[in-house]
């Protein structure tokens, strides 16, 4: 219930047109804010303190960064387009039982 909140909470502050007013509420939540990052418009967090930003990087609008699964370090002097998806998460066990269950059926 807590982590929903605080995604509903994370998904407003980021639609407030002003890109001050973001880095104010946003910056308690994440890992690590470098100097001077832009974080645009609509861009969509998930777990913030898995998210660690360097220093003079840009996160354009429309992009969801998704740190569930572990961390995303971004470096230095990045520019990450708009409508980009960074996954943490992987569907590797579901993966691994539709092969078992393959590899059973044909020997």
């Amino acid at each position: 219930m807590i982590v929903e909140l605080k995604h509903y909470i994370l998904g407003l502050i980021m639609k407030v047109p002003f890109h001050f007013v973001r880095n104010i509420f946003i910056n308690p939540f994440l890992g690590h804010r470098g100097d001077n990052v832009e974080l645009c418009k609509d861009v969509e967090i998930r777990i913030p303190g898995n998210i660690y930003i360097g220093n003079n990087t840009t996160i354009n609008k429309d992009t969801l960064l998704d740190g569930r699964g572990g961390k995303i370090i971004i470096g230095n002097c990045v520019d990450i387009a708009q409508e980009v998806r960074i996954w943490t998460l992987q569907h590797w066990r579901l993966l691994k039982s539709v092969n078992a269950k393959l590899l059973n059926s044909v020997f």
